[in-house]
């Protein structure tokens, strides 16, 4: 079977095209993790702090499982970075707070930890060069 130059390149445009939705496994446990965070405000906004917290618990195992899958990841810079110093702060720090706050139900707390969690995940991004990867 011969194929036609437009062919070939009707063919190349659509594996690119394909090749661009698809995300890998820890892209896709970030995208997820991202979801939770914005499940669990909505849930602790509405004072179901108790939902909140589940749902903030599914924040730090996608997360968690997003490192372990790739816990040494190139930058747009082409510099490699060690996410696991990253989680082990982000985990010790803002998503402590936030599970206290959220346990706690401590309404003042909670935004503070969810304004700071936010905080630093887009730092986390913006060191390994995709600061346009936005945190709901």
């Amino acid at each position: 079977m011969k194929l036609s130059v437009s062919s070939i390149l009707l063919l190349g445009a659509s594996l690119l095209t394909l090749s661009s939705c698809v995300t890998t496994p820890s892209a896709q446990k970030m995208q997820e993790a991202n979801a939770m965070l914005k499940q669990s405000a909505k849930k602790a906004e509405k004072g179901d702090y108790t939902g909140a917290n589940s749902a903030a618990a599914a924040i730090g195992s996608g997360v968690r499982g997003a490192v372990e899958l790739a816990p040494v990841v190139q930058s747009k810079t082409g510099n490699e970075v060690n996410l696991k110093p990253m989680l082990s702060a982000w985990e010790s720090g803002p998503y402590k707070d936030l599970r206290k706050a959220l346990a706690g139900g401590q309404e003042k707390a909670t935004t503070a930890a969810f304004t700071n969690l936010r905080g630093q995940c887009t730092n986390c991004h913006a060191a390994i060069g995709r600061p346009g990867i936005h945190v709901n």
